[in-house]
């Protein structure tokens, strides 16, 4: 669980806008706000919300580690993807 939200805030981190720089690729920029997506919160409050859906009850959701993970990573969970 860790490190998937530590590569969703990676993600999070990458610039709006980036220029490829391959000749391989066939657009030259990638724009995050134009992904096909119908979540309009970033990565990391997404993956915080399905790990509090589907765990919070759980034992695994009573677990120190668990809570410790959750507390981590909510700083870093914005309703928006800017």
């Amino acid at each position: 669980m860790d490190k998937s939200l530590s590569y969703g805030k990676a993600y999070d981190e990458l610039p709006i806008l980036s220029k490829h720089t391959s000749f391989l690729v066939n657009y030259p920029s990638f724009d995050k706000m134009n992904i096909s997506s119908s979540q309009t919160k970033n990565e990391v409050a997404r993956q915080l919300d399905n790990l509090k859906l589907y765990y919070a009850d759980s034992d695994i959701g009573k677990m120190d580690g668990f809570k410790t993970l959750i507390e981590k990573y909510t700083p870093y969970a914005h309703q928006t993807k800017q």
